[in-house]
């Protein structure tokens, strides 16, 4: 297909895509604030088990007055994702992932607001790059985010590979019969 073809395929299916970038910039953002395992809902002191010794609005007992006040030390905080105390590098992927499909929605929404940005030939291939990035990212926090069993993580990293390799090839085979 020539550059011209290619812009004009994008322009008959601007809407589709648009509504998918808005879609995924949606359901991004609601998983930042809502991340996968929830936030806690009491600070909780450090040392401790489960049960919070601290609540929001109680007062301390007062300190001796020749010995400076200890800082507290809270791990755990309130609205402080849940995931990040039990599978730290899971929320790490998890967040990074997420944080890449919202940023990369946003670029597809700029780009097809804007017929100048997209139509040229340097201008589709960030746009196609941007729908790659963001399939493949929006995949990638859904598995860190979704699974707690060792078995089921294993499948979904395997269908995410087969996806990725599915895309690739998609995208090898399109590019080489352009070309």
């Amino acid at each position: 297909m020539q550059p011209t073809e290619d812009i004009e395929f994008l322009w008959k299916w601007r809407k589709y895509l648009l509504l998918l970038a808005t879609l995924v910039a949606s359901v991004t953002y609601g998983a930042g604030l809502n991340p996968p395992g929830g936030v806690w809902s009491e600070d909780q002191k450090g040392g401790s088990s489960n049960a919070p010794e601290h609540r929001v609005g109680s007062v301390d007992p007062p300190a001796p007055l020749l010995l400076a006040p200890a800082p507290a030390v809270y791990p755990n905080r309130v609205g402080d994702p849940v995931l990040v105390s039990t599978y730290m590098r899971r929320y790490t992927a998890f967040f990074y992932c997420n944080a890449a499909a919202f940023v990369a929605s946003l670029v597809i929404i700029m780009f097809l607001l804007d017929r100048r940005i997209s139509g040229n030939r340097v201008g589709l291939t960030v746009l196609r790059s941007a729908m790659l990035l963001d399939l493949l990212a929006l995949m990638a926090a859904f598995a860190s985010g979704s699974c707690r069993d060792v078995v089921a993580s294993i499948y979904v990293s395997a269908l995410f590979a087969v996806v990725f390799v599915y895309v690739a090839l998609h995208v090898g085979v399109a590019s080489a019969s352009s070309g």
